[in-house]
């Protein structure tokens, strides 16, 4: 169904940059936790089982955040224990870590949205008559990472087709046929460059008075949209300005700048992540009432 996707790519692009933005921001375990959940529940509305098999792929960074942390940090003022090699194990280094493993994981998850909702198409509308080169690489980039993977799942199946690169086979031979596939898929992408280069050029994407076609309008909803969104993050710089969210970890957990401010600046981040999702609930609902 994807209702959000059906909003002026200006809001998709704002709202998605802004959240990031955000989450990369803030430290406060409430609102790292707060954006993980609802980028894990919107990431599963569009995806379903896709987005949760994304999620057991990146639980081990997450993990690893955690371990390298505690390994290498050890600051803070309650100590847990000791190494072998005399360095203490505290409690606020553990605390850091899974915070930033929430935040790893609700910024990998709200890209993994953002490449589903703001498409090729969209990019070169937002940016196609400011920035016409960047769009253009920034639409060939995106497109080109999911393509360079299926490429070369479907050059290793054809080497194994073959009989190469079987787990049976030396090190070395399992070696040089990782390196042949790799040197195909950078001619590849050369190639498919040099195409799309020439293909737009000859289409006139390099004249300045060119005319892009576009069928997105700015419609009221969209206008109603766009409002909540700059209120919601004017307040939101506001209340970083002022430090409200501000969360200390070392050398003792204390949230410095608890206030009743705090509270409601939690609960307009909350509401302005939960939109999508909300939208999307919003639309299964209706579709449901239809039938």
């Amino acid at each position: 169904m994807n209702a959000f996707n059906r909003y002026h790519p200006f809001l998709n692009f704002i709202f998605f940059g802004g959240i990031i933005v955000f989450t990369m921001a803030f430290m406060n375990p409430i609102f790292l936790l707060i954006s993980f959940i609802f980028s894990l529940g919107y990431a599963i509305s569009l995806e379903g089982k896709e987005a949760l098999i994304l999620l057991f792929k990146v639980i081990p960074i997450s993990f690893l955040s955690i371990f390298v942390n505690v390994l290498f940090n050890h600051r803070g003022s309650t100590i847990v224990f000791y190494f072998s090699n005399g360095n203490p194990f505290t409690l606020e280094s553990l605390i850091f870590g899974v915070s930033a493993s929430f935040m790893i994981l609700s910024t990998i998850f709200w890209f993994y949205s953002f490449h589903r909702i703001v498409t090729t198409d969209k990019l070169l509308y937002i940016f196609g008559k400011m920035l016409s080169s960047f769009s253009l690489l920034l639409s060939m980039v995106l497109r080109f990472v999911p393509k360079l993977a299926k490429e070369t799942r479907e050059m290793v199946n054809g080497q194994k087709c073959l009989g190469e690169g079987n787990e049976k086979q030396s090190l070395k031979k399992r070696f040089l046929m990782a390196k042949s596939v790799l040197s195909a898929e950078i001619t590849l992408a050369f190639e498919n460059a040099m195409d799309t280069a020439t293909s737009m050029r000859m289409r006139g994407f390099h004249e300045k008075k060119r005319k892009i076609y576009a069928i997105y309008q700015m419609s009221r909803r969209d206008r109603i949209l766009g409002v909540v969104f700059l209120m919601g993050f004017l307040f939101l710089f506001w209340g970083i300005h002022h430090k409200y969210a501000y969360y200390r970890y070392f050398p003792s957990f204390q949230w410095e700048g608890q206030h009743y401010e705090s509270w409601i600046l939690i609960g307009i981040y909350a509401f302005l992540v939960s939109i999508p999702l909300l939208l999307e609930i919003g639309e299964m609902i209706k579709w449901r009432r239809l039938k």
